[in-house]
């Protein structure tokens, strides 16, 4: 009987990949350490995104991606996320309580 696994082996594109978005994201120290409790406290409310986007989502849906960050890290996910929009690498629902987050290439806006 073959075993179950949850998680494969990413392959080199995938680390080149996934080195890139620490880079990016200003977390290159990180990017040997495996576990996620390992990243600097000030990493930890934004530490999913290199593991997100290393895959090149099409669909990327995001709430409240910046809750909780301080204004540097804010703009850094900002200019990430219209950066992705820009270049047509993924279709983003932004959702968020602040209209000032809303990236810039964002083309429709639902109010609710």
């Amino acid at each position: 009987m073959k075993r179950s696994v949850l998680y494969e082996a990413p392959t080199r594109h995938q680390l080149a990949a996934a080195r890139k978005w620490l880079a990016r994201l200003g977390l290159s120290d990180a990017a040997e350490t495996a576990a996620v409790c390992h990243f600097p406290p000030d990493c930890k409310e934004w530490r999913c995104w290199p593991r997100a986007l290393v895959k090149q989502p099409r669909l990327l849906i995001l709430d409240e991606p910046c809750q909780g960050l301080d204004p540097e890290h804010r703009d850094l996910i900002l200019q990430t996320i219209e950066g992705l929009i820009r270049a047509g690498a993924a279709t983003v629902i932004f959702v968020t309580h602040r209209l000032e987050e809303i990236p810039p290439s964002v083309k429709r806006v639902m109010r609710l």
